[in-house]
């Protein structure tokens, strides 16, 4: 998924094969690694299994942070959305917000957020990103921000992340073996206090 170039599978593992052969990578149980070391393998492994427990709480709060006003699409971001998770990770959230609506929007969400801390579960609630569904391409363009959003884990929002994946193809300059991710996202709804907001 990351490798810069397009490739066919069979070339792949034929690479990786050489490579392992040469001591240039090994192979630790199902992972690759450029350390021969277990002791790797065995903490993604834990950190994939926190992840798998995660990932259904951040489902539910993907729910309920959908029913806020003018929020459009809820997505998981940071390491969690890339299958990792440690004892100090946070669940991260990328929002898209209704047009012209992102700083209202970020307002309630960041009020509520503030009386999470009241009962110490505000790394539950970490939204660190924000666009626009009028604005929906990124501006900083590089591998950074490409991989950023080629790992995004979309709860929330079926059309506005369709829309923001096609606004943002430039990706593929980056990472073109990689997939969008859509198909994990469910609709959000219509709420009454979205809609008497």
């Amino acid at each position: 998924m990351f490798l810069g170039n397009k490739y066919v599978l069979h070339e792949f593992e034929q690479a990786i094969d050489k490579l392992i052969s040469e001591s240039v990578v090994f192979r630790v149980g199902e992972f690759y690694s450029v350390q021969n070391n277990f002791l790797l393998a065995d903490r993604r492994i834990k950190g994939n299994e926190k992840a798998a427990q995660m990932l259904k709480k951040a489902g539910k709060i993907a729910g309920f942070l959908s029913k806020f006003p003018f929020v459009r699409g809820v997505s998981v971001s940071g390491s969690l959305s890339k299958n990792y998770a440690d004892d100090s990770a946070d669940i991260d959230f990328f929002i898209i917000t209704a047009a012209d609506r992102l700083w209202i929007a970020r307002s309630f969400l960041h009020l509520f957020k503030k009386l999470t801390f009241l009962v110490n579960r505000q790394h539950y609630y970490c939204m660190n990103y924000f666009i626009d569904e009028s604005a929906p391409e990124i501006i900083e363009k590089n591998i950074y921000t490409a991989t950023e959003i080629a790992t995004l884990l979309p709860l929330r929002g079926v059309a506005v992340f369709e829309n923001f994946y096609a606004a943002n193809s430039w990706t593929k300059n980056f990472l073109p073996n990689n997939y969008m991710r859509i198909s994990t996202a469910e609709e959000t709804g219509n709420y009454l206090f979205k809609s008497f907001a």
